[in-house]
């Protein structure tokens, strides 16, 4: 019986990149400058990875749109907290 081929772990930073998304949306409301950069920063690393071809894309994308929501909640938390 031929032995099955090793798992392949996922990406590190791919993982990272999500976790700092989650991490963005938890902080949205009252540290919106802070979810903003690491929206920022999260989004542009996954875009940049995903054009490059990389492994793991389904990590990326899913960073990809975590920054895009961690953005927007930022965007909202902001208007709520500077129109009080």
């Amino acid at each position: 019986m031929p032995a099955a081929p090793p798992r392949r772990q996922a990406s590190t930073g791919a993982i990272a990149v999500v976790v700092a998304g989650i991490v963005a949306i938890v902080v949205s409301g009252p540290l919106f400058p802070l979810a903003l950069v690491i929206a920022a920063v999260s989004g542009t690393a996954s875009v940049r990875h995903l054009r490059a071809g990389g492994p793991d894309r389904g990590w990326w994308i899913a960073g990809v749109a975590l920054a895009a929501v961690a953005a927007l909640l930022a965007v909202f938390g902001a208007w709520v907290v500077l129109t009080r």
